[in-house]
């Protein structure tokens, strides 16, 4: 279901989302979904983490990235993959899932 546990962990802030991986079941999960629907507090402690530290923005508005772009292109260094069909198959479409498709 996406990205590891372990990956979002790695980005971002403690107790700001809720990974699959964190239960046992589809069914717990959606308890636990059901829980924080009727339990206003525990639902906004996943909003907590607003108060502390500083957001980096990954992804600017284009305008910005244009901006950026033009004045950094000349240091960058062209990049190629050598196999682009393992690089999306391997990273991003590859990912073994823990839960079975429901048909």
């Amino acid at each position: 279901m996406g990205a590891s546990y372990e990956e979002y962990k790695r980005v971002a802030p403690p107790h700001s989302f809720i990974h699959v991986d964190q239960f046992e079941s589809p069914e717990k999960l959606a308890n636990y979904l059901k829980y924080l629907d009727r339990n206003d507090t525990a639902y906004n402690e996943y909003f907590s983490w607003h108060e502390h530290g500083t957001i980096d923005v990954w992804f600017p508005l284009p305008q910005c990235a244009i901006c950026l772009f033009a004045h950094t292109a000349h240091k960058l260094k062209p990049y190629t993959f050598p196999n682009v069909s393992k690089w999306w198959n391997d990273a991003c479409v590859g990912r073994k899932l823990r839960w079975n498709s429901v048909d």
